[in-house]
């Protein structure tokens, strides 16, 4: 059920509301992808990632939000369409911005920037950390109640030799 969900959001958010599409197909595209990224923090708990890659992905999606928002506030300060906004043309939109105060174009660019690398965060953070859930040599089990590990017993089903010592070596 949980994987019908994810795949019904991307497909709310990639097929039936694209960007460019006006606002309200905008807003219901940005509703999408943002229950999309949420659906990824069940994923972190079943994928048992590790404490870094949940903490990035966390942090990026915090910042990801937040320069959005921000570029968005730029943007209609200077009275500028959204980047996707339907019949404004990439053209139009550089002419436009041409015409901006040098300070306002400097600061939706690093706002744009800033979106650009928490998207990539966003997606590396949770690449990369996939694979980590299916080793415990370092320690960092996932910290839930309900992932933590049977007394005694590793994930591979074998038992410990800490646990079978009583701790002792």
């Amino acid at each position: 059920r949980f994987c019908a969900q994810m795949y019904m959001t991307g497909v709310w958010t990639t097929q039936i509301f694209r960007l460019g599409g006006g606002k309200t197909c905008d807003a219901l595209h940005f509703l999408g992808a943002s229950k999309y990224m949420l659906d990824h923090i069940v994923l972190l708990r079943i994928l048992r990632m590790k404490t870094k890659f949940r903490n990035a992905f966390y942090a990026s999606f915090a910042i990801l939000v937040a320069s959005v928002g921000v570029t968005r506030a730029f943007e209609m300060m200077g009275k500028m369409p959204m980047e996707s906004e339907y019949g404004v043309s990439t053209a139009d939109r550089a002419r436009r911005l041409a015409r901006l105060p040098k300070e306002l174009r400097k600061k939706i660019f690093l706002a744009e920037l800033f979106v650009m690398i928490s998207e990539n965060m966003l997606f590396s953070s949770f690449v990369q950390g996939m694979p980590s859930g299916l080793h415990d040599d370092d320690g960092d089990d996932y910290d839930d109640d309900d992932s933590i590990q049977e007394e005694g017993r590793r994930r591979d089903g074998k038992t410990d030799n800490k646990q079978q010592n009583n701790g002792m070596e």
